[in-house]
């Protein structure tokens, strides 16, 4: 075995964790239990057959440490949607920004104003949203040529796959 060692998606768990450590300012009360669990899992005795290979010192590190990581700063997992929407236009982005911000305008400073211009802005975005879907899914159908492309223009836009079927003879 090589001296080197490489990255793996383990090592960027341990860099990740150790940045969560650094940035999270809830864990400063509970800073010193992990010190101690710390203190307690690298006081433990290394088996001599480790301390001649750094790829396993490494192993061993990084075990110990994420385990403890995970311990009091448990990785969590966000669900992000990656829905493809065509039909957004700048124009929707730049409107639901505007949007956003007249609403935590609305909320902050309790204004009627604010409160006006909010609703006006939504129903507006909401009328523009819908003539876009409907220009763009018009211009998508409207554009086959017959029923076979129509239905593969319709199961595109549903992202739906193609499933082939194979007949018994």
């Amino acid at each position: 075995m090589s001296s080197k060692t490489s990255m793996n998606a383990d090592d960027t768990k341990v860099f990740k964790a150790i940045r969560a450590l650094e940035d999270a300012s809830a864990l400063q009360a509970d800073l010193t239990n992990f010190n101690n669990d710390l203190s307690e899992v690298f006081s433990l005795p290394l088996d001599s057959a480790i301390l001649t290979d750094p790829n396993a010192l490494w192993d061993d590190f990084k075990n110990k440490f994420l385990s403890v990581a995970d311990k009091h700063a448990p990785i969590r997992q966000r669900r992000v949607k990656s829905e493809y929407k065509p039909w957004l236009t700048n124009e929707i982005k730049q409107m639901s920004y505007r949007r956003d911000y007249l609403k935590k305008q609305s909320i902050k400073l309790r204004s009627a104003y604010y409160d006006k211009a909010y609703k006006r802005c939504k129903n507006k975005l909401n009328n523009l949203i819908k003539e876009t879907k409907q220009e763009y899914f018009g211009d998508k159908l409207s554009n086959a040529k017959n029923s076979k492309e129509s239905w593969r223009t319709i199961n595109e836009l549903l992202n739906k796959s193609l499933k082939l079927q194979r007949l018994k003879n």
